[in-house]
């Protein structure tokens, strides 16, 4: 899995979109490695607006942060995972870390609702 530490890539390995990866041409066997870039953008999708918006995401941005960068609160709305059928969603906790939360892996799972 993806993190924001410098991981090594091997050939056979599948790399995420948006990842930050060196290329190591230098040596034969590789030394490639991937991380997730500090920051990435998220396009957060807001329950009941048409068009997402982009936030700079840090590892340690937490849920409250990603939130009043949309002019919300805590008080007011919630960041949600909800798995892609629907059948199960979870509030994440505002003091939860993006990368506790592993929004990165998830970024497509997750919106911010009204509660």
């Amino acid at each position: 899995a993806a993190g924001y530490e410098w991981q090594p890539l091997e050939r056979w390995h599948r790399v995420p979109p948006g990842l930050e990866v060196e290329l190591d041409v230098s040596r034969a066997g590789g030394g490639s490695r991937a991380r997730i870039p500090q920051p990435w953008q998220w396009d957060a999708r807001i329950s009941g607006e048409a068009l997402v918006r982009r936030l700079a995401v840090r590892a340690d941005s937490t849920m409250g942060q990603l939130l009043e960068q949309l002019g919300f609160s805590a008080q007011t709305h919630e960041v949600v995972w909800r798995q892609p059928n629907g059948t199960h969603a979870c509030v994440l906790d505002c003091q939860w870390t993006a990368g506790q939360a592993d929004l990165f892996r998830y970024a497509n799972q997750i919106e911010v609702r009204c509660k």
